[in-house]
């Protein structure tokens, strides 16, 4: 063929590829995947300025690995097209065609020569129905693709005539900017140019053009994110890759390959570009180019695959392979001689069309209209949380779901991924259940959470909490918090209206556009319903979401619903109460105001949580809150004072959640010894609420302020305590009140409960130290004991101890400062940095300062600077915390070891904490016994962590011979509770017999009137 001619052809055949390429995108032109709805959000926010996030105020969390598509998109969006579905739809449709150009253009470049024959490439790329899929899906598929072959098709024409611009250098860093997997194809391209021909200095100019902007990402993502590789990467890969994974050939990962190479019969593809990678006269471009097919095939065998259909991280080998199968299908012909060449080589070309090409027509035809966790479907689920969230008014609602795309993308709402991508402590940590259940159910506590197939497998339902706190929304497989339609911060003691027969108090009411009612749950079942009454008609007086049976006794139900035409009424059928425009009986007490000299003192004293929650009340800026916690955080973690540095680095992150190293903190923390989260003060407080609500006395506020403070929920006093201004007749409750009131965000009301007739020495210290933050006058302690100096400027004038669930040692010093360039001390050889600095200090304040120690049984002499102190330790572990059984006496085989530190793969659910005891081994017989000291004198109540099979042992109390437990589950932990005799021991025993669920236990829990209290052991300071 004449060469004009054949460039004519071969011209009018690209364009028919291009074609094919556009017309099989358009049947995939329905489709979005609901992970290209993530890119999609991050794009957006980018746009607007908001900053790479998936949602606006949302932490800094690299949840997308296609940062390059990313910033194409938020270009589109800032430049008009802000439907970035259309235009994902569009970038992919034009980059499929690019790509089978490169196919093109690659086979051309690796034969050395144009021909119409290239053009078979394009078609092959064309007619394969993962080429368009991925390019229509709204994820990177279509330009990670485009990248990769014409970067292979540069290489190969710069190796032919050096002179080129390294064009190849920067579409190889695109690859990585694209998908950090895409670092192998670069590896593979910088060591084919490497040993290309001299001069160097071409060579090292196409190695910097390839790395520096990669060197530039990576610094750029450690700066912004706080780590060297995207979050998404520790999502796919939690479990550790091992090299016998390679050659076990019937592993998923091979599965994954194999199966994508049969179900497109790509061995017809396969068998000629083998042929075509085979080195001629010392060209090593081919061979190049079948490196990058082995380049791309590495990381899906490195991350076990991938759930999506369709070959996702296979897809950009096919434009290699099908310029490869051209090629090596010309190779083929030759070996009959030239004559026959003309002849062969189309139908050798023809023959693989005719291979690959009907199978993948009825793979489009299966595939169309039936996708994968489509975009578009989870956005419903979005839709519906973002409706429910604005019907109720629900303040900062948040949402869990393992398909977060559609969700963020059309909610805007806060979003906990369960598939790890977007979620830092998820994507590490999501197989170690301790974690799953501090971090899922007391750390972010989503408003919203969506649970159905895939995502059942996580267990989120299995704990206590999910049945105690959500219910169903309405939509299916989506559950809401109870909370979201409760009041606490309401009077119940003066109701509208008792109605017995619907077993409801009607505290007070709202007539305007609409009614809102806030009824008391009494205990019992109704025997009727509550029904608003007006001129012409009436309308039952029920909850959208929150069903009648599902109201729990004591709890305080705000119901709104249509107003009605004419005068209205409630009523029960028994009795009617008529209600008129306007408010009427008790209504939610709004927040009392506060003031910007309440957050200055705050912050002149460095009491950073108190300045915290006053600047989110102000709605104020807190992101220098953040910064002085963070730096408070990273002193503590130096002096080894892990749990303070925990809590500081997680109230950063609250002040600035862009504040991602405060994140980083927290994880490098998340198993270090601390104060784990803990559902049983959390279920006793819910219990007190109700309780309080029910029977509004001293007695039941009391316990309420108490438990508050121990499920560290001060918000939960506060809001009593501004309902009904209750409060406690003792003065170390008046001081936990004060407290709680002062951490919510309203020191001004903790101020008008000073002075307090306090006489201990830990309440002393405390309530001076609160009542100058609040702004009261004080009066110093009087101390009997002299000052003694300690460090340079500082002089210490108390202390006390106390030990803890973990038997652990809480050391609190008393320092008063004495000279004004008083800095820091020394605690046992550990320089202790202060929550707030000695030039924040009052001439005759008292500063209190507590260290956790780790000491051993018997007297320990303690070095507070240059003053000296002796502790003496009565130990006693209740949480095993620090992986031993302190105070406990074991006996027989059944508890010979220390206790189980939680591993990947451990049945046991519900364990708090990393650590808990395991008696024996499954199928074996350990007979044995382990045994507490006894009990402290005012322990009246004891409870327990138990799982097990029914008859591999228990929990008993001793000298009684009728309080035992034994296990009710044979793997999830449930909370048990005995009532304690004085005198009496906790028995934890094991029965001997070889059961399949050995006996579990965890967590030993002391109560006295309902209040937590230490079990045994102690810890004293000696001066």
């Amino acid at each position: 063929m004449e060469p004009k001619r054949e460039r004519i052809v071969r011209a009018l055949l690209l364009v028919g590829a291009v074609a094919l390429v556009l017309y099989h995108c358009r049947w995939f032109s329905d489709f979005t995947v609901d992970d290209g709805a993530i890119s999609f959000s991050y794009a957006r926010n980018l746009a607007l300025g908001k900053g790479l996030i998936l949602v606006e105020g949302g932490e800094r969390v690299e949840g997308y690995s296609n940062f390059s598509w990313v910033v194409l998109l938020a270009l589109g969006y800032k430049i008009g097209v802000t439907d970035l579905f259309r235009l994902s739809h569009i970038l992919g449709g034009a980059l499929a065609a690019l790509t089978a150009l490169g196919a093109a253009s690659l086979a051309a470049a690796l034969r050395g020569r144009r021909s119409w024959s290239d053009a078979i490439a394009a078609f092959l790329v064309g007619v394969l129905p993962p080429v368009s899929y991925w390019a229509m899906s709204g994820l990177e598929g279509g330009l990670y693709m485009a990248l990769v072959v014409w970067c292979a098709a540069r290489l190969a024409l710069e190796r032919k005539e050096p002179a080129r611009r390294p064009i190849s250098a920067l579409l190889a860093a695109g690859i990585v900017l694209t998908r950090p997997d895409g670092l192998a194809v670069l590896a593979c391209a910088a060591a084919f140019r490497m040993l290309q021909p001299r001069p160097v200095r071409r060579v090292l100019v196409w190695l910097a053009l390839a790395l520096v902007p990669l060197a530039a990402h990576v610094a750029w993502r450690y700066s912004y994110y706080g780590y060297l590789l995207p979050n998404t990467f520790y999502a796919k890969v939690q479990t550790p890759f091992r090299l016998r994974e390679l050659v076990a050939f019937r592993s998923p990962a091979w599965a994954y390959v194999t199966g994508f190479f049969t179900r497109y019969r790509l061995l017809g593809l396969l068998v000629p570009a083998l042929v075509a990678m085979v080195p001629r006269r010392g060209d090593l471009t081919r061979l190049a180019t079948g490196g990058f097919v082995v380049a791309l095939v590495f990381f899906p065998l490195y991350s076990r695959g991938d759930w999506m259909s369709e070959g996702r991280f296979l897809v950009a080998i096919l434009p290699l392979l099908a310029a490869l199968a051209v090629v090596g299908a010309h190779d083929l012909a030759e070996l009959a001689g030239p004559r026959a060449r003309a002849v062969l080589a189309p139908v050798f070309m023809l023959a693989i069309l005719a291979v690959v090409g009907p199978i993948s027509l009825q793979r489009t035809r299966e595939r169309h209209g039936h996708y994968p966790v489509p975009a578009m479907g989870v956005a419903e689920r979005g839709l519906h949380c973002k409706q429910r969230a604005g019907r109720f008014h629900i303040p900062h609602p948040s949402a869990l779901d393992g398909d977060l795309g559609g969700t963020s993308y059309f909610s805007g709402m806060q979003m906990v991924d369960l598939g790890g991508l977007a979620d830092v402590t998820l994507s590490r940590f999501k197989l170690f259940q301790s974690v799953m259940r501090e971090y899922l159910h007391g750390e972010r506590r989503p408003t919203f959470a969506t649970l159905a197939g895939f995502w059942l497998e996580d267990g989120v339902q299995k704990y206590p909490e999910f049945e105690d706190r959500y219910v169903p929304s309405g939509y299916p497989n989506i559950f809401v918090d109870r909370h979201a339609f409760l009041e606490d911060a309401i009077d119940p003691r003066t109701p509208l209206a008792h109605f017995d027969g619907a077993k409801v108090d009607l505290l007070g009411a709202r007539v305007g556009d609409r009614v809102d009612a806030w009824l008391l749950v009494r205990p019992g079942k109704p025997a009727r319903h509550l029904t608003l009454v007006g001129a012409k008609g009436s309308v039952e007086l029920r909850h959208e979401v929150l069903d009648r049976p599902r109201w729990l006794a004591g709890e305080i139900i705000h119901i709104d619903v249509e107003r009605l035409e004419g005068p209205l009424k409630i009523c029960d059928a028994a009795e009617c109460v008529p209600i008129s425009d306007g408010d009427s009986g008790a209504r939610p007490v709004p927040p009392p105001a506060t003031t910007a000299a309440a957050l200055d003192r705050a912050l002149a004293r460095g009491e950073l949580e108190v300045a915290l929650a006053i600047a989110r009340r102000l709605d104020a800026p807190t992101e220098d809150i953040a910064r002085r916690l963070f730096e408070r955080a990273t002193a503590a973690r130096k002096s080894r004072d892990t749990a303070r540095a925990f809590r500081d680095y997680a109230a950063a992150l609250r002040a600035d959640p862009g504040l991602a190293f405060a994140r980083v903190g927290v994880e490098q923390l998340r198993f270090e010894p601390r104060a784990a989260y803990s559902y049983r003060f959390e279920g006793r407080l819910e219990r007190a609420i109700r309780a309080f609500h029910l029977a509004p006395t001293e007695a039941t506020f009391t316990e309420l302020v108490v438990l508050a403070r121990a499920a560290d929920r001060p918000e939960a006093a506060a809001a009593a305590y501004r309902a009904t201004r209750m409060t406690p007749s003792t003065p170390s409750a008046q001081l936990e009140l004060a407290e709680s009131l002062a951490r919510a965000g309203y020191p001004e009301v903790a101020g008008s409960l000073f002075p307090l007739a306090v006489t201990a020495a830990p309440e002393l210290a405390r309530s001076e130290g609160l009542a100058r933050l609040v702004g009261r006058p004080v009066t110093p302690v009087a101390r009997t004991i002299a000052p003694v100096p300690c460090a340079p400027g500082l002089a210490l004038v108390d202390a006390w101890a106390r030990l803890t669930a973990s038997g652990r040692v809480e050391l609190s010093i008393v320092l008063r400062r004495t000279a004004a360039t008083a800095t820091s001390v020394q605690v046992a050889d550990r320089l202790i940095p202060f929550d707030r600095a000695p030039s924040t200090w009052d001439a005759d304040e008292e500063y209190v300062h507590s260290v956790e120690l780790s000491l051993g049984p018997g007297t320990t002499p303690i070095r507070v600077g240059e003053a000296q102190l002796s502790v003496e330790i009565e130990p006693f572990t209740q949480d095993f915390e620090n992986g031993a059984v302190d105070g406990w006496q074991r006996s027989g085989a059944a508890f010979n070891g220390a206790p189980t530190r939680f591993r990947l793969g451990d049945p046991a659910t519900g364990v708090e904490g990393n650590y808990f005891v395991r008696a024996g081994v499954p199928h074996q017989s350990h007979r044995g016994e382990l045994r507490s000291p006894v009990l402290a004198a005012d322990v009246d109540e004891v409870c327990v962590l138990l799982a097990g099979a029914t008859n591999s042992g228990g929990v008993r109390l001793e000298p009684s011979l009728t309080s035992s437990l034994t296990p009710d589950d044979p793997k999830m932990l449930t909370e048990r509770c005995l009532v304690a005799p004085k005198g009496a021991q906790v028995v934890v025993f094991d029965t001997g017999m070889p059961v399949v669920s050995p006996l579990t236990f965890d967590d030993l829990a002391c109560f006295t009137d309902k209040r937590p209290t230490p079990c045994a052991g102690g810890a004293r300071v000696r001066r």
